[in-house]
């Protein structure tokens, strides 16, 4: 198998792990130590402590019982060298009854270890139903 298709898997596992439901523990991990989350509005967090935090926030405004499963489409990945890639994926996030929320991610990865975890992810929300999660202001975003 060509090491690059190697990593496409590789990476593409990452961003499925993230996106399947899943803890503030489970997500961090996926994380560099120095890495950082830019949410929508360009809101930064710095270092895997300060992106859990935002992770156990947005698990504590949500209804309980609903894991608001994402789902990725389109998913673009180039591996710049054989520790640097990038990625572009677009996510539809589920309510109870439609779709929330959805937008773009946009990442670097890095292989630390051999395992490749988010250097820098940034999401951008370009839609969201103005009576769910994020759109109502319930969320830890605010659109």
């Amino acid at each position: 198998m060509p090491p690059d298709f190697e990593n496409h898997i590789l990476i593409s596992q990452v961003l499925s792990t993230y996106s399947a439901p899943s803890s503030a523990a489970e997500k961090i991990a996926l994380f560099a130590p120095d890495s950082t989350l830019v949410v929508h509005g360009g809101v930064e967090y710095k270092g895997k402590f300060t992106i859990e935090a935002f992770f156990a926030a947005s698990e504590n405004t949500k209804k309980a019982g609903h894991p608001f499963p994402h789902h990725l489409s389109s998913i673009k990945i180039d591996t710049n060298s054989s520790d640097h890639a990038s990625a572009v994926s677009y996510f539809l996030v589920m309510g109870n009854t439609a779709p929330d929320h959805w937008g773009v991610y946009r990442d670097e990865l890095v292989r630390i270890g051999g395992e490749w975890v988010f250097k820098e992810r940034r999401i951008t929300i370009e839609g969201a139903d103005p009576k769910g999660w994020i759109g109502s202001g319930a969320g830890p975003v605010k659109f």
